[in-house]
């Protein structure tokens, strides 16, 4: 790290302990999480700031954007009464975010697909806990149908970056384990079909990858 860096690290650290001396005091009462947010806030600038700098290295923009999240979540909390309930979401989103950036702009990064889909489907799943839109023993389903799908789409990139063939497997398994989940909460198929669907589902999996490969 550079001398100036340096000087805004500990600039930071600095005004933290100015900060934390503050609230001990009761100088600062009542504007706790006010002056929290904004320090957070502080943090996912200077994150920001790095990735400003060179935009060959993403990782700053990781932190930094779980940093704005965190600060404006906190911020809001006093203010806006769902903020609690969606600041789980919105950490998950916002990573997710920062994976697709990362995937979409350079396709060698194909990688980043699966961070992405895997925190993108905790953030729904948090969504949709925190606000009881569906019956709890669902959050399975749409967290294996979220994954599988995850797969789906990598596996769709086939013809653009060639070492992801595989998603197939993954995807087709997590699919079918979702479905299996799902019916089973409904009842709407016995014990005894489960086993026979999966190995028909990986049989229709191995022939449709047999038809691509001779195309």
């Amino acid at each position: 790290m550079n001398n100036k860096t340096n000087r805004i690290i500990g600039g930071l650290i600095v005004l933290t302990g100015v900060v934390a001396l503050l609230v001990n005091t009761n100088v600062l009462h009542g504007l706790e999480e006010l002056v929290g947010g904004v320090l957070l806030l502080a943090g996912a600038l200077f994150f920001f700031s790095l990735y400003h700098k060179d935009r060959s290295r993403w990782w700053p923009l990781l932190p930094g954007a779980i940093l704005a999240v965190l600060g404006i979540g906190v911020i809001c909390e006093n203010y806006v009464p769902v903020a609690a309930d969606l600041l789980g979401a919105g950490v998950m989103y916002t990573i997710f975010a920062v994976f697709a950036f990362i995937s979409a702009r350079n396709r060698a990064s194909w990688w980043a697909v699966i961070p992405a889909g895997i925190c993108f489907t905790l953030g729904t799943v948090a969504l949709v806990d925190s606000f009881n839109w569906l019956d709890s023993e669902l959050n399975g389903v749409i967290f294996f149908l979220g994954l599988g799908l995850t797969f789906l789409y990598l596996w769709s990139l086939r013809n653009e970056v060639a070492a992801v063939s595989w998603a197939i497997w993954p995807a087709g398994v997590l699919l079918a384990v979702g479905t299996l989940v799902y019916v089973n909460e409904v009842d709407w198929l016995r014990d005894e079909f489960i086993f026979p669907f999966i190995i028909i589902v990986i049989g229709v999996i191995i022939i449709v990858n047999g038809a691509r490969k001779k195309k």
